[in-house]
């Protein structure tokens, strides 16, 4: 582990490429091992590679491109460092833009290089990031108030760990849930009725279960449309139930299949373009591989 040695490329994938350095089986070279500046790479050519991890039990071998590992550690501890300088503050009160935001922990703490507001965030979320650590920790250890903030003022996330709790509220808060299967309903009747609420992001079926949902844009389009016990769509009243978290990883569930199905219907008409540096038809899944007694596999159907 460590050696730089020469290799030459057997075959290129959409993941990386697999290269012959003498062993039993031909050493992966991972696209994530390749640096901010991956080369384009043939079947045949040779490269310089380092080793990095070394599987006796199966013969599997680890490769990187020289200065990629150290590019990697840089990168990783740059992303430290921001998170170390990054604060995420909740219970604000309604109305409060990125400047008021930013000119408090400004005025309170230090310099803010970035605060962020909306988006997938709660409403009463800011996602604050300061200059340096030291005013970083000065907020942790003293949350600013804001008027009209929930309990006399805001409450600080230390260092983020709550995030992803908040976006996970923030996904039912906009999810809205029919107690009916979509068995013949039409999917834009269904989108024009919520529409009357707030603009509609996705509407997905769920046969297995027997509900429908109805993904808004935004909390106050969802919130308007769940105060109603039903919705009316083209003279049917399907009836609203309370959101769950059941509820919600089924509508991800459903939206992954659907982005995976999309995918492969582009690969499909795609052609050339779908497969990874270097690699030709679609998806990049043909390569020659190097098995035992030195002949060669072509993994194409």
């Amino acid at each position: 582990v460590g050696e730089e040695i020469e290799g030459t490329v057997q075959g290129v994938t959409r993941f990386g490429a697999f290269v012959d350095v003498g062993g039993e089986r031909d050493a992966l070279l991972h696209e994530s091992q390749m640096g901010s500046r991956p080369p384009r790479l043939e079947a045949g050519a040779k490269i310089k590679v380092v080793i990095i991890s070394v599987e006796e039990k199966h013969g599997k071998i680890g490769l990187a491109l020289p200065g990629a590992q150290k590019e990697l550690q840089e990168k990783e501890e740059e992303e430290k460092a921001v998170k170390e300088r990054t604060v995420c503050f909740s219970k604000l009160p309604p109305g409060l833009d990125d400047e008021k935001v930013k000119a408090k922990m400004e005025e309170l703490f230090g310099s803010v290089e970035h605060v962020q507001k909306g988006g997938r965030l709660p409403e009463d979320v800011a996602y604050v990031r300061f200059t340096s650590k030291e005013f970083a920790d000065k907020s942790l250890a003293s949350p600013p108030s804001f008027p009209g903030g929930e309990d006399g003022g805001a409450a600080v996330l230390a260092e983020c760990k709550r995030l992803p709790e908040q976006l996970r509220s923030r996904a039912m808060q906009l999810l809205l849930v029919l107690d009916a299967s979509g068995k013949g309903l039409d999917r834009n009747a269904i989108r024009n009725a919520s529409e009357k609420f707030g603009s509609v992001k996705f509407v997905e079926f769920d046969g297995r279960n027997g509900k429908t949902y109805i993904n808004f844009v935004r909390g106050s389009g969802a919130r308007a449309a769940k105060e109603q016990k039903h919705l009316s769509v083209d003279g049917e009243e399907l009836p609203i139930v309370a959101t769950t978290d059941d509820h919600l990883k089924s509508f991800e569930s459903l939206r992954r299949s659907a982005m995976q199905r999309s995918g492969s219907r582009k690969r499909r008409g795609g052609g050339g373009g779908g497969g990874f540096r270097g690699s030709r038809g679609r998806g990049g899944g043909r390569y020659k591989r190097r098995r035992e007694g030195g002949k060669n596999w072509n993994s194409s159907r």
